[in-house]
C-alpha cells in the first residue's frame, strides 16, 4: 500500500486533514513537508495510507487547500 503525502500551508490545515481522514476511518499523521518551496507556506504535510482518491475527497470536502499530493514519500 502506497504512502500519500499531501502538502497544504500550514500545521493547523495539516491537523484538519488528519481530523477529516480520521473521522472516515483513515490513518494519517502530520509531518514536516520535504522539499519545501517558495509558497508553500509553512510547509506541512498529512501523510495516510490507503484509497487516495477518497482520501483526498475527505480533505477537499474539509475546505483545505492541496499544494501538492506525492507516494512513497516523495514530496
Amino acid at each position: 500500500m502506497a504512502e500519500i503525502r499531501v502538502k497544504v500551508g500550514s500545521v493547523t490545515n495539516a491537523q484538519r486533514a488528519k481530523r477529516a481522514l480520521l473521522s472516515h476511518g483513515m490513518q494519517a499523521t502530520v509531518k514536516r513537508a520535504i522539499h519545501i518551496k517558495k509558497g508553500d507556506g509553512c510547509g506541512y504535510s498529512v501523510v495516510f495510507y490507503g484509497d487516495a482518491d477518497a482520501g483526498l475527497g475527505y480533505i477537499k470536502n474539509a475546505g483545505i487547500k492541496i499544494i501538492s499530493v506525492s507516494t512513497n514519500g516523495v514530496s
